[in-house]
Protein backbone atom coordinates (compact mmCIF):
# COMPACT_ATOMS: atom_id res chain seq x y z
CA UNK A 1 0.00 0.00 0.00
CA UNK A 2 1.56 3.36 -1.41
CA UNK A 3 0.81 7.14 0.12
CA UNK A 4 -1.71 8.03 -2.70
CA UNK A 5 -3.49 4.46 -1.64
CA UNK A 6 -3.96 5.68 2.28
CA UNK A 7 -4.74 9.22 0.91
CA UNK A 8 -7.49 7.99 -1.02
CA UNK A 9 -8.88 5.30 1.47
CA UNK A 10 -8.68 7.76 4.08
CA UNK A 11 -10.72 10.60 2.01
CA UNK A 12 -13.31 7.11 2.02
CA UNK A 13 -13.29 7.09 5.69
CA UNK A 14 -13.82 10.99 6.26
CA UNK A 15 -17.21 10.67 4.11
CA UNK A 16 -18.86 7.64 5.43
CA UNK A 17 -17.56 9.73 8.97
CA UNK A 18 -19.80 12.74 7.73
CA UNK A 19 -22.30 10.82 7.04
CA UNK A 20 -22.76 8.83 9.94
CA UNK A 21 -21.86 11.99 11.93
CA UNK A 22 -25.00 13.96 10.57
CA UNK A 23 -27.50 11.16 11.37
CA UNK A 24 -26.39 11.00 14.44
CA UNK A 25 -26.78 14.87 15.02
CA UNK A 26 -29.74 14.90 13.26
CA UNK A 27 -31.46 12.11 15.88
CA UNK A 28 -29.88 14.35 18.73
CA UNK A 29 -31.77 17.48 16.79
CA UNK A 30 -34.89 15.83 16.59
CA UNK A 31 -34.95 14.70 20.10
CA UNK A 32 -33.73 18.16 21.44
CA UNK A 33 -36.34 20.02 19.16
CA UNK A 34 -39.26 18.20 21.14
CA UNK A 35 -37.86 19.59 24.44
CA UNK A 36 -37.33 23.19 24.01
CA UNK A 37 -37.53 25.77 21.53
CA UNK A 38 -37.61 25.83 17.55
CA UNK A 39 -34.53 27.55 17.41
CA UNK A 40 -32.57 24.69 18.91
CA UNK A 41 -34.05 22.79 16.13
CA UNK A 42 -32.87 25.46 13.06
CA UNK A 43 -29.55 25.93 14.95
CA UNK A 44 -29.18 22.27 15.01
CA UNK A 45 -29.62 21.48 11.65
CA UNK A 46 -27.71 24.24 10.51
CA UNK A 47 -24.68 22.20 11.84
CA UNK A 48 -25.60 19.37 10.95
CA UNK A 49 -26.18 20.45 7.34
CA UNK A 50 -22.98 22.08 7.26
CA UNK A 51 -20.94 20.26 9.10
CA UNK A 52 -21.47 17.32 6.74
CA UNK A 53 -20.98 19.31 3.69
CA UNK A 54 -18.02 20.73 5.30
CA UNK A 55 -16.56 17.39 5.95
CA UNK A 56 -17.70 16.00 2.72
CA UNK A 57 -15.69 18.81 0.87
CA UNK A 58 -12.78 18.20 2.67
CA UNK A 59 -12.76 14.25 1.95
CA UNK A 60 -13.11 15.17 -1.70
CA UNK A 61 -10.03 17.60 -1.85
CA UNK A 62 -8.13 14.87 -0.35
CA UNK A 63 -8.94 12.13 -2.85
CA UNK A 64 -8.31 14.72 -5.67
CA UNK A 65 -5.38 15.24 -3.87
CA UNK A 66 -4.16 12.09 -3.81
CA UNK A 67 -3.72 11.58 -6.93
CA UNK A 68 -5.25 7.22 -7.08
CA UNK A 69 -8.06 6.71 -9.41
CA UNK A 70 -10.73 4.00 -8.85
CA UNK A 71 -9.19 2.29 -12.20
CA UNK A 72 -5.82 1.84 -10.46
CA UNK A 73 -7.88 -0.96 -8.09
CA UNK A 74 -7.79 -3.14 -10.67
CA UNK A 75 -4.23 -3.46 -11.08
CA UNK A 76 -3.51 -4.01 -7.56
CA UNK A 77 -2.37 -7.25 -6.52
CA UNK A 78 -2.24 -9.18 -3.19
CA UNK A 79 -4.70 -8.94 -0.10
CA UNK A 80 -6.50 -5.87 -2.09
CA UNK A 81 -7.95 -7.97 -5.00
CA UNK A 82 -9.67 -9.87 -2.40
CA UNK A 83 -11.70 -6.72 -0.99
CA UNK A 84 -13.24 -5.62 -4.33
CA UNK A 85 -15.34 -2.29 -3.77
CA UNK A 86 -18.77 -4.04 -3.88
CA UNK A 87 -18.33 -5.64 -1.14
CA UNK A 88 -17.12 -3.10 0.34
CA UNK A 89 -20.54 -1.14 -0.54
CA UNK A 90 -22.72 -3.93 0.38
CA UNK A 91 -20.73 -4.41 4.01
CA UNK A 92 -21.36 -0.85 4.80
CA UNK A 93 -25.17 -0.79 3.45
CA UNK A 94 -25.54 -3.78 5.71
CA UNK A 95 -24.30 -2.15 8.35
CA UNK A 96 -26.21 0.77 8.19
CA UNK A 97 -29.26 -1.07 7.66
CA UNK A 98 -28.52 -3.01 11.13
CA UNK A 99 -28.22 0.07 13.00
CA UNK A 100 -31.06 2.17 11.28
CA UNK A 101 -33.49 -1.40 12.85
CA UNK A 102 -32.21 -0.95 16.18
CA UNK A 103 -32.98 2.74 16.47
CA UNK A 104 -36.62 1.71 14.63
CA UNK A 105 -37.42 -0.63 17.31
CA UNK A 106 -36.23 1.41 19.77
CA UNK A 107 -37.65 4.17 18.90
CA UNK A 108 -41.16 2.59 18.71
CA UNK A 109 -40.73 0.70 22.05
CA UNK A 110 -40.04 3.73 24.22
CA UNK A 111 -42.86 6.23 21.90
CA UNK A 112 -40.74 8.31 20.72
CA UNK A 113 -43.75 9.73 18.17
CA UNK A 114 -45.69 10.83 20.69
Amino acid sequence: MDRRLFLWGLSNGATMLALGGAFWIGLGVGMLGQQGHWVVSAVGTVVQVGGAVWLIRAAMRLRRRSGFQRAELRRLEGALLGLSMATVMWASAAYVLLHADRIADRACAENWAV
